[in-house]
């Protein structure tokens, strides 16, 4: 039938199938395969990203207005002229010996004639067979159940390979991912998501636009940014640049990993004899799906240009749906819950059979199912003929009983997912104030991410502070310059305005503070970042506000200031717990940064945003103690006075001075270096055993209650998720 170097145009089933006879008979020949579309692409030539570019560019098109020209370029002469001579056509050079067609039976004159000029070969694929049963299921859900278990029971004898599911629109993924889970089916669903709306493009078009700038990282997703870059590269970054870019990032997907043993997904017209199809939905809009004369070009166009009219493609598409559907290892559903059935069912004379199903292959949805059932008879008094049936089967249901603890997922599955970790305090902090609350935020990632105003006013107070020593430094034109970059309504620019006077203030009490201090050295914004790999990539970042220090004999003393505009808390006594660890963590990072040899003279939160009292006596002196670090001291007077020269009656740490017999005042909160270090042991050893847990996929139910607060629970979204019990919580001494 085939010849060396025939080329064959034919649907993907039947090539597979060619492929398959040619291989079972020990067949060698050199063929070249294309379908329909491929094959005038391939003839005629086509056109690439360059060219919707051009005709965007020129005419001030948009991308789909741009593409719709170019997939008719053909038939626009001028067009097609200007093109080739832009050399913005495509062709593939195709050794043509002889055609082969088979599968479709009606093809447009205008290439008819073309495939005339060769020897061609009709091969007529046509089935002598009808299509002979539809089974009707009163709704989705039914539909999906029936033919997971028509699966459950082929899979006894039938590779699960060679099973395939047909017609998957997006209103069938979720119901198949759940009901599959339900029977343990391993199911390749094709529900991908683009990447644009990723933080990875979301800031890679931020730069594009605002700075003509192509920033991209090495991950997953900015490999497929520059795949799409790539197709452009030769061009300038300018708005219709932008435009394609984003049009196509918008039509990019995250690549879905593929399960190697699982029912797959095929398009109708790629079924053959070999293997098992079910094919869902053949409901009236959905199969076929009918074509209308609303073409950029007209059909009375069409029809003098040799193209086939949508009433001709209709009928020749009605033929090649039933004939592919008349094989026997074909299963055709659908439901009649919101669609009329397919009008190839009348048309063809097609047999219904209803489904009245009501118990499956699935131990847990039967379970389920008779939940349900149990729920009508308690509340309505209603009894279905299955209640029985099912309630003799599954006794021990645990029914009106609810476990609300996370049960565990695999955790080799885990680490295959998630592929990387990247771990601050706030992460840490999180998992041990309550594993779920981590899982659900920093796992799931189900906590959208608000860029509150008042998170806002920590950014310019904090990037305000970190500059305001440079020379040149000029507060208006710095504090006008950064809120510039952001759109404030009038209350929160009326409010910004207002807390100018804060600032200053807090700029002039810092430099008051600095003339305490020997340390001259500063570091701002310090981010220091720490390799914590296990079996995937983990990294433990943070960023330190402060850094004061100062080199003596190869050693470096360091104290360490984080600034808050919100509330401070320095209370180390549940760091064994994991809690209050972010002073504990920045000298941990510190200790790990590239600074040498370092030894701490202190660790303090600094309050830049205090309340004002003006009911005091001396307002300012009140209010610039407002100010004081608050934190650890280094109990070593040496040390000490190194970076506060008034420590024994200290002008900027808050409740630090000398008692008349040398001792430290009883609120003073010091810390030898022995104890220092045993906190970063104890803050190492508490980051280690988090991460531990989270590889070990420990995520309960278990919020902390400390000194009269479920702090667990205190500011957590996510309460309606995990149904607490009083038993869930975990009180720490």
């Amino acid at each position: 039938m085939f010849k060396n170097y025939d080329t064959i145009i034919c649907p993907n089933g039947i090539k597979e199938k060619i492929l398959n006879d040619l291989t079972k008979n020990k067949e060698i020949l050199n063929l070249k395969f294309f379908t329909l579309d491929e094959f005038k692409k391939a003839y005629f030539g086509t056109y690439n990203n360059l060219a919707i570019y051009y005709l965007m560019k020129k005419n001030s098109y948009s991308y789909d207005t741009a593409k719709t020209y170019l997939d008719n370029y053909y038939f626009l002469p001028q067009l097609k002229q200007e093109l080739e001579e832009n050399n913005l056509i495509i062709k593939e050079n195709i050794l043509i010996k002889r055609i082969v067609i088979v599968g479709y039976t009606l093809i447009d004159k205008y290439l008819m004639d073309e495939i005339k000029k060769y020897d061609y070969l009709f091969i007529d694929s046509a089935l002598k067979s009808s299509v002979k049963k539809a089974y009707e299921c009163q709704n989705k859900l039914a539909e999906v159940n029936f033919v997971i278990d028509k699966i459950y029971d082929l899979l006894k004898t039938v590779d699960i390979n060679n099973i395939f599911l047909v017609n998957v629109g997006s209103e069938y993924v979720e119901i198949l991912k759940r009901q599959c889970n339900f029977y343990k089916l391993p199911i390749n669903l094709n529900n991908q998501k683009s990447i644009y709306g990723t933080k990875i493009v979301k800031e890679f078009l931020k730069n594009l636009k605002e700075k003509k700038e192509i920033i991209l990282g090495d991950d997953e997703i900015s490999e497929l940014i520059v795949k799409i870059v790539n197709k452009y590269i030769t061009l300038d970054i300018d708005d219709t640049f932008i435009k394609c870019i984003d049009y196509e990032l918008r039509h990019t997907y995250i690549p879905i990993q593929k399960l190697d043993n699982a029912v797959n997904i095929k398009d109708i017209e790629d079924i053959n004899e070999e293997g098992y199809y079910f094919v869902l939905g053949f409901n009236e809009g959905s199969i076929p799906k009918l074509y209308t004369d609303i073409d950029f070009l007209s059909d009375a166009k069409k029809e003098s240009l040799g193209i086939l009219t949508s009433n001709e493609k209709n009928k020749d598409l009605k033929k090649r749906i039933i004939n592919n559907l008349s094989y026997e290892n074909v299963t055709i559903t659908y439901n009649v819950d919101d669609k009329f059935p397919s009008s190839l069912i009348n048309e063809y004379n097609i047999a219904i059979e209803k489904v009245n199903k009501t118990n499956y292959n699935s131990d847990i949805y039967n379970k389920l199912l008779l939940s349900e059932k149990l729920d009508n008879f308690i509340k309505y008094n209603e009894e279905s003929n299955d209640l029985s049936l099912l309630f003799n089967n599954y006794k021990n249901i645990d029914y009106l009983n609810y476990n609300n603890q996370y049960t565990g997922i695999d955790k080799e599955l885990f680490k295959k997912k998630v592929k990387e970790l990247k771990l601050s305090y706030t992460n840490i902090d999180r998992y041990y104030k309550c594993p779920f609350s981590f899982y659900i935020t920093d796992i799931l990632k189900l906590d959208k991410y608000e860029d509150t105003f008042t998170a806002y006013i920590g950014t310019v107070f904090h990037y305000i502070l970190s500059i305001c020593k440079k020379d040149n430094f000029n507060f208006e034109n710095e504090f006008s310059k950064f809120i510039q970059k952001r759109e404030l309504s009038i209350k929160e620019k009326f409010f910004l305005d207002q807390l100018k006077e804060n600032l200053l203030y807090a700029i002039e009490v810092v430099k008051q503070f600095d003339t305490y201090s020997t340390f001259d050295d500063e570091l701002y914004e310090k981010k220091i970042e720490i390799n914590k790999s296990r079996e995937i990539k983990i990294t433990f970042k943070g960023v330190v506000d402060k850094i004061k220090y100062r080199k003596i004999n190869n050693k470096t003393y360091v104290a360490i200031i984080d600034y808050k505009t919100g509330n401070t808390n320095i209370d180390i006594n549940h760091v064994k717990d994991g809690l209050g660890m972010q002073l504990p963590i920045y000298l941990y990072l510190v200790k790990h940064s590239d600074l040498q040899d370092v030894e701490f003279a202190g660790f303090y939160l600094q309050h830049i945003l205090p309340n004002k009292d003006k009911e005091v006596d001396n307002y300012e002196e009140a209010l610039e103690k407002k100010y004081y670090l608050e934190g650890y001291s280094n109990a070593n007077e040496d040390i000490l006075k190194l970076f506060d020269k008034n420590y024994m009656e200290s002008k900027m740490i808050k409740s630090m001075h000398l008692n008349n017999d040398g001792s430290y005042y009883r609120y003073a909160k010091v810390l030898n270096n022995d104890e220092i270090n045993a906190l970063i042991d104890m803050t190492e050893n508490k980051i280690n055993e988090a991460i531990d847990n989270i590889l070990d996929t420990n995520f309960k139910v278990e919020p902390k209650y400390v000194d009269g607060k479920l702090v667990g629970c205190e500011y957590c979204k996510y309460q309606d998720l995990c149904f607490r019990k009083g038993e869930d919580i975990k009180r720490l001494d």
